[in-house]
């Protein structure tokens, strides 16, 4: 068997910014076009970490440089604890509430939320499937949730999953026990995994479709997976 054609073109947009990596997934056949956003932001006590305001002001711009995008991720680790802070504008933003199962909030947990009040983005653990949230930082006391995946508010409808599972859970799951050595130790984060769905109209493939104009992706027709 030959090896499967990627599905989407990838294209590195930003990397200017230390502890930003931007890149773009173009879907080879429909107009369908998604940025993701690798991050990270040194814990606040941290030399590095004490201007959040240029992370996310750096952040925002590249945001809107590319606003014209299908959906946006932003992923990773901000060491920020937002707590109870709320991430969008109640009777104005329709989205569902979010569950947190960290209740302390930090000054880059304040700032990542400004961010997400600006953007019109909102973090996925805790408000897709809630039951399936956990503590995301384990350095064994003082457990918090400082990793996220977070989209822009209209991508919201095409996560059906966010969950975090810890390493310990996922070297039990995959009976790894074996590996882990002085040397190898357990990290002390968490993976934060999401599903993501989304949907293109007609079916196709370069080398079976006749025609030479690709379909329109058409985010309300749940037919086809990208």
């Amino acid at each position: 068997m030959g090896v499967p054609t990627p599905r989407h073109d990838m294209e590195i947009l930003d990397q200017s910014y230390e502890g930003i990596f931007v890149i773009k997934l173009s879907h080879k056949i429909t107009d369908y076009v998604m940025i993701i956003y690798s991050v990270y932001l040194p814990p606040e006590e941290s030399d590095y970490g004490r201007n959040s305001v240029d992370f996310y002001a750096h952040l925002i711009t590249n945001l809107y440089l590319y606003n014209d995008c299908d959906s946006l991720y932003i992923c990773g680790d901000t060491n920020g604890r937002t707590g109870n802070l709320s991430d969008f504008v109640q009777d104005v933003d329709l989205i569902p509430p979010r569950s947190n199962v960290d209740k302390n909030i930090n000054s880059h947990g304040k700032a990542l939320n400004d961010f997400l009040l600006e953007s019109k983005c909102c973090i996925l653990n805790g408000r897709i499937t809630p039951h399936l949230n956990d503590f995301t930082y384990l350095p064994g006391q003082g457990n918090s949730v400082v990793d996220y995946i977070i989209c822009n508010q209209e991508a919201l409808e095409s996560c059906t999953e966010c969950k975090a599972i810890t390493m310990n859970d996922c070297i039990g799951s995959n009976n790894l026990e074996s590996m882990i050595t002085r040397q190898a130790i357990v990290p002390d984060h968490s993976l934060v995994l999401a599903k993501i769905l989304y949907s293109y109209s007609e079916a196709f493939h370069s080398d079976i479709y006749p025609s030479q104009n690709p379909p329109q992706h058409n985010p309300h027709n749940p037919n086809k997976k990208i």
